[in-house]
């Protein structure tokens, strides 16, 4: 039985994690494409 709810949790725990990496990813690319914006910004100065 506990070997069932350790799996349970450790699956739940998995579904999490990659939530929130793919979560944090996206934050990540809308940083990259700021930077790449602001970058694009100060050259044309």
């Amino acid at each position: 039985m506990s070997f069932l709810l350790q799996q349970s949790i450790e699956g739940s725990f998995q579904k999490v994690a990659m939530h929130r990496y793919k979560h944090s990813a996206v934050e990540i690319l809308h940083l990259c494409t700021d930077w790449d914006n602001d970058g694009d910004s100060e050259g044309h100065q």
